[in-house]
């Protein structure tokens, strides 16, 4: 059950945060690999002498302890004591979908290729919780740091959601332009004059995320004068429009997937990844900002030899006019 824990049995499962059980670390804190009363867990220690650690601390167990969704990260429960701050979740053993997406560096090193299938489901699945926190919640939450290495795989590759740091809800996202919140190369162009996180900021890194796992590339650099993200979107429509869209898709699946849901998937990522703005005119012209599980549940995930692109992508987009 979610509730307060003892700081003294957290410390006790992680070994004293002992660094040789350490998962990961970010600006917020340290991630380590624990045991309570017989299972895996995940303790996050969160940085106090953060500008916003304390603050964020407890916005993150406000927003979560009220979210109940499979393809959330489960809390189990938090510490909050004059010197700790702790945070306990589910262990997840297939760690962040950044590790399995991007190519280690590290020569020689093993790594686990996800098949089509799996990063179709994994997609899905980030678009279920996304469509959860938008539309399934009393109020709206605005996660505000969707990427790669926030997406947690169980034992079977399936997508959870987490790290909630950022999250608000909408009645709390701010307005201030002084501070731009989430990770750059997925902040939608308009955060770096508005300032403010939506829904739409979240679909807008939701769209890179799609060109991510198809493609098997990170974002890169972006500021307000070097938007990278529509750089990729250029890429991927000049391809589109010489048949070559298959080209941009890892070539780790050694073209092992179903084209016209490749295609079609990677077109729905170009469009919001694009930020809405300056693409190519054979863009999909779709009005508003189109509830994310019902667009892509209409990619046929067993596609017939018959069904191609565009009756795919009218079918999507029929669907957002309505």
């Amino acid at each position: 059950s979610r509730r307060s824990k003892t700081c003294v049995n957290v410390k006790a499962a992680t070994c004293n945060f002992n660094v040789n059980i350490k998962l990961g670390s970010g600006g917020f804190g340290t991630v380590y690999k624990g045991v309570l009363r017989k299972e895996a867990v995940a303790v996050k220690r969160i940085l106090k002498n953060t500008r916003h650690g304390k603050q964020d601390f407890i916005a993150e167990v406000t927003t979560i302890s009220n979210l109940h969704h499979k393809n959330l990260v489960k809390l189990f429960g938090w510490c909050y004591e004059s010197i700790e701050l702790l945070l306990v979740y589910e262990f997840l053993p297939s760690g962040s979908l950044d590790k399995s997406i991007f190519r280690n560096p590290i020569p020689n090193t093993v790594e686990t290729t996800l098949n089509w299938e799996t990063r179709h489901n994994i997609i899905c699945g980030v678009a279920k919780a996304l469509d959860y926190l938008h539309h399934g919640c009393e109020k709206s939450v605005i996660h505000r740091d969707v990427k790669a290495s926030n997406i947690m795989l169980d034992s079977e590759f399936n997508a959870r959601l987490g790290d909630f740091e950022l999250a608000r809800t909408n009645d709390q996202t701010h307005h201030s332009t002084k501070e731009i919140t989430g990770t750059p190369g997925y902040t939608a162009p308009e955060s770096f004059h508005t300032g403010k996180a939506t829904v739409e900021t979240n679909i807008y890194a939701f769209g890179v995320l799609i060109l991510e796992v198809i493609c098997g590339r990170k974002p890169g650099h972006q500021n307000e004068q070097n938007n990278y993200n529509i750089s990729i979107v250029e890429r991927l429509w000049e391809h589109h429009r010489m048949g070559w869209i298959s080209d941009v898709i890892d070539d780790r699946l050694n073209k092992n997937f179903y084209e016209d849901e490749a295609r079609c998937t990677l077109i729905w990522g170009s469009y919001k990844g694009s930020g809405c703005t300056d693409v190519p005119r054979e863009k999909p012209a779709l009005c508003g900002q189109p509830r994310l599980l019902h667009s892509l549940e209409k990619i046929s995930t067993t596609p017939s030899a018959d069904n191609n692109l565009q009756q795919q992508w009218n079918s999507v987009a029929d669907d957002n006019y309505h």
